[in-house]
């Protein structure tokens, strides 16, 4: 994937195919995305992001249901393909 910011890696049984669960960490935030959401235009996503602030306490609980829920979804499709259900 060349990254390693905000994947969660699912491979198959040879390690041939691959998927993740991007969150948004990489980049910054346009004028409209810091309009709607708070912040200033060019401020990092996550600018905890692998630094000493990146605790539990800089975790949204909602957006890590989503995405538990998102790789719950994900494994479950991977692990039915190919067979008849």
């Amino acid at each position: 994937m060349g990254s390693t910011n905000g994947v969660v890696p699912v491979y198959d049984g040879d390690g041939s195919d691959y998927g993740g669960l991007f969150t948004g960490d990489e980049g910054s935030k346009s004028g409209p995305e810091a309009a709607a959401f708070g912040g200033t235009p060019g401020d990092k996503y996550d600018s905890c992001h692998h630094r000493s602030c990146d605790t539990l306490g800089n975790v949204d609980p909602e957006v890590l249901e989503t995405m538990a829920d998102a790789l719950t979804h994900a494994t479950l499709a991977w692990c039915r393909a190919g067979t008849d259900d």
